[in-house]
């Protein structure tokens, strides 16, 4: 098991609303093992109307603030659609980085 200790300024946390209702959000973390999607969620009746596209995207804006240009997540092996949602967003999947029933998955940001 992995604990990673996230210092005060090293993370980034979003929700997404409809009206005043949270539908989704993200959390980012620099961690000593570099940067990390630590979960993205989205209510299901929001999963496809690119709410979770468009966390990623000010979360990746973060880290580019940074000075960070590459970081990664695990997504559970089973879950077809999580791998699928990663994989259009351009994350690639590391087998070498794999965790017992989770994928990792790995994206260079562009400058």
């Amino acid at each position: 098991m992995e604990i990673a200790k996230v210092e005060p300024g090293q993370t980034f946390f979003e929700v997404a609303l409809d009206g005043r209702q949270i539908v989704g959000f993200s959390q980012i973390a620099l961690t000593p093992q570099g940067a990390r999607l630590m979960r993205i969620y989205l209510l299901p009746a929001y999963i496809g109307r690119g709410v979770g596209r468009t966390l990623l995207q000010h979360g990746e804006a973060w880290l580019k603030a940074q000075g960070i240009a590459e970081y990664g997540c695990y997504v559970h092996a089973a879950k077809e659609t999580g791998k699928r949602f990663y994989e259009r967003q351009q994350f690639v999947h590391q087998p070498e980085h794999d965790q017992p029933d989770e994928w990792y998955m790995y994206k260079k940001l562009e400058p």
